[in-house]
């Protein structure tokens, strides 16, 4: 038995590729499709509204043709349904907007979203600074091994992100783009946009499904299963889970490398407070002996300049504090470590920290 994918609402041409063991079929929500009989779905919040798919008699309008306006909001049940009972849906992620639906003689009002089974706090920015979870893609790794970071955009973050999610990507502000929310047996998938798109929509079908949904058996793991772990294998995961933190120091920055930084230290015997974000400094940490305060850059393809540790030296000036400055720095994180620049900080950085005890 093969796998059957749902294009909803979603061009059929951009899956330029199907293997053998996946069927795939094209379909409008007018269409009301059966789909339980899909192992996963396909959309585009930037497709569901679009003109194109539906019956319209009028430019500002889409479709007099629906039959009920409570036959369109159900749909959104069944997609929930379609999770909830092993199944994956992937969609697309745009701004958020408003269309006017008509039904007979009367209108409404809904948005891009409504499919959406759950209330994620879409937030309509966009922008093109990207930074994906390589710890946390797992079956996804083919689709950003593939996919230049340059041509990976969204249109929107999400603001309420559920505590089981698993955070694939972030902006630059660490606002989750890209992430994977289980629901019930399975799960939802929260994608950006990508210049692309038709090449990502093969990825999926070709690389990614395969790996979610094996042909053998269609479920996934349960939750509960967790609580069947023995003490070795919850201490081999926590081990896990504290290396990928680690590693997190050699290639992020912002609040994912102060909470990254905050770890090691902790791990070296300090009690670490972490400050709210957008405060100088970052961190403030304690032992028996020492009082110290912690200020963590990254950067992408330069090192750390004078300018940087000046911030701190005014900070402790002004505070006349006898705690210790200490500057972190995440320098060129963009290459391997092995092939960045010796020093972490510019010469004048140095100098200036040498000469003020930083």
């Amino acid at each position: 038995m093969g796998l059957k994918v749902l294009l909803l609402n979603f061009p059929k041409e951009e899956v330029f590729k199907v293997p053998s063991n996946v069927t795939i079929k094209q379909a409008t929500i007018e269409e009301n499709p059966t789909l339980h009989d899909f192992h996963a779905i396909i959309m585009d919040t930037d497709e569901v509204l679009n003109d194109r798919w539906w019956q319209t008699s009028h430019n500002e309008y889409i479709g007099t043709r629906y039959g009920s306006i409570n036959a369109i909001l159900k749909f959104r049940d069944k997609v929930g349904e379609q999770i909830k009972t092993g199944g994956v849906t992937f969609c697309f992620s745009g701004a958020k907007y408003d269309r006017k639906v008509v039904v007979i003689i009367h209108s409404y009002i809904i948005d891009n979203y409504f499919l959406c089974p759950i209330d994620l706090g879409v937030v309509s920015e966009h922008g093109d600074t990207f930074h994906p979870k390589f710890e946390e893609l797992r079956y996804f790794t083919p689709l950003l091994r593939q996919i230049p970071l340059k041509e990976v955009e969204w249109s929107c973050y999400f603001s309420k992100v559920p505590k089981n999610a698993r955070v694939l990507g972030v902006n630059r502000a660490g606002y989750s783009v890209f992430m994977e929310v289980p629901l019930g047996a399975g799960k939802l998938v929260m994608l950006p946009q990508f210049k692309d798109r038709a090449r990502v929509a093969t990825i999926i079908v070709n690389e990614i499904i395969p790996q979610m949904i094996h042909e053998e058996e269609f479920t996934f793991v349960p939750q509960w299963l967790s609580d069947f772990s023995s003490p070795f294998e919850k201490q081999i995961k926590d081990t896990l889970k504290g290396i990928e933190k680690a590693k997190r120091l050699l290639f992020t920055k912002d609040k994912v490398l102060k909470k990254a930084v905050a770890f090691a230290l902790e791990k070296l015997g300090f009690k670490v407070d972490i400050l709210p974000d957008g405060t100088l400094p970052d961190l403030r940490i304690t032992d028996e002996e020492r009082r110290g305060i912690v200020e963590v850059k990254g950067h992408e393809n330069r090192q750390v300049t004078r300018s940087e540790v000046l911030q701190l030296l005014g900070y402790l000036s002004e505070m006349d504090t006898e705690e210790k400055g200490i500057v972190v720095s995440n320098h060129e994180f963009s290459k391997e470590p092995s092939k960045r620049s010796e020093k972490a900080f510019t010469d004048g950085a140095i100098q200036l920290g040498e000469r003020n005890d930083i």
